[in-house]
């Protein structure tokens, strides 16, 4: 029995919320396998209080990094701030942070979902949008946790930012696997699809814009004296 016809014949039976924290500490078992299983297990409300979750803990660690980095220290060391209310002022711009966080995570967790359904469907892919949310909400929410945490890090002088970009640069690379994982299973790709579909934004919104801008660099003189010329010619009165 393949894929196709084991989600047809099985019914699905969506988890209640409270055992999805039990999934992201599985992280390290999540394999094509792990993926089938779950597939049965589509929710979208589950999906959205993943997500949720993840932006308010990523808007907390984010404001507690903002006052650790510099404003908790200013004020530490400095009377002249607590006089003229440097924590009130500077905990504004941490509020905008906090929020702008809680407003864009998860925006930008169905948009960039919404794009590569798209590319999917170009490859063919076979599977449901909720169902590929669903899957990759599984490993974004403690993978983005993680990342979360490890910024902290960064505020350990000289080698914590060192450390800070060997962990998140680690945690690109496994969730570029898992997502490869999880697209297989979805729509039923082999691996050059799946791959190609996660491929295909980076290409259009990347490398073409950049290889535009170098041959208009490159040719731009040449095209500027063509219609230097074309305009003179244009001018110049006819004998």
């Amino acid at each position: 029995m393949n894929l196709e016809e084991q989600t047809q014949t099985s019914e699905n039976t969506p988890r209640p919320f409270s055992e999805i924290p039990g999934l992201w500490m599985q992280l390290g078992q999540m394999t094509e396998s792990f993926f089938s299983r779950e597939l049965l297990r589509v929710n979208g409300a589950n999906t959205i209080y993943g997500i949720m979750i993840y932006a308010i803990a990523s808007a907390i660690i984010s404001g507690v990094q903002s006052l650790l980095s510099g404003t908790l220290e200013s004020i530490q060391n400095s009377e002249i701030a607590l006089e003229t209310g440097l924590f009130s002022q500077s905990g504004i711009p941490i509020l905008l942070l906090c929020c702008f966080g809680l407003f864009m995570i998860p925006l930008g967790f169905y948009i960039h979902n919404g794009i590569t359904y798209v590319c999917c469907k170009i490859f063919g892919g076979k599977g449901s949008f909720s169902a590929q949310a669903y899957l990759n909400s599984l490993y974004i929410v403690p993978f983005g946790l993680l990342s979360g945490l490890a910024s902290l890090l960064s505020l350990i002088p000289i080698i914590g930012a060192f450390i800070f970009f060997v962990l998140v640069f680690g945690i690109m690379i496994a969730q570029f696997i898992y997502t490869i994982r999880s697209l297989k299973v979805v729509h039923q790709f082999t691996t050059g699809r799946a791959v190609s579909a996660i491929l295909l934004p980076l290409i259009v919104f990347l490398v073409i814009p950049v290889c535009l801008i170098a041959i208009l660099a490159l040719m731009g003189p040449q095209i500027g004296n063509v219609f230097s010329n074309i305009l003179t010619e244009i001018g110049t009165p006819v004998p």
